[in-house]
């Protein structure tokens, strides 16, 4: 058995993508694990085989789901051969922010970060308020 490789992670799944009926259940919880792995390098490194096991299924339904994510807009692929071959040697998945009504509705977990401090002080509306 692989070890997980989702530690400190946690799964993000948009409502857009939760709600989203040409995304099959299973397809929705494996975005949710793509976005906990995402979390630490702002890219999914995992190959199929590492899913395949973590969900007890086949890599075909893998690649299956994650071509319904890539097609639906949720993530993009890219592969990374080795030289001179047609090998895969890395494989990035990406989150992709995703707009409705011009507004962004989703960024990558860890990419935007609040100061807290920030948060309890605003800053004074004029210079007579300091």
């Amino acid at each position: 058995m692989l070890p997980s490789l989702v530690t400190k992670g946690k799964m993000s799944l948009h409502l857009t993508a939760r709600y989203d009926k040409r995304v099959t259940p299973m397809a929705r919880l494996l975005y949710g694990e793509i976005t906990a792995l995402c979390n630490e390098k702002g890219y999914c490194w995992a190959f199929n085989e590492y899913f395949a096991e973590q969900y007890d299924c086949s890599t075909r339904s893998i690649t299956k789901w994650i071509g319904q994510l890539s097609d639906c807009g949720y993530i993009q692929t890219q592969l990374k051969y080795r030289d001179g071959t047609k090998q895969v040697e890395r494989r990035y998945i990406r989150c992709v922010q995703a707009s409705v009504g011009g507004e962004d509705v989703f960024t990558t977990p860890g990419t935007i970060v609040h100061d807290p401090i920030e948060q309890m002080f605003p800053t004074p509306l004029n210079e007579s308020s300091r």
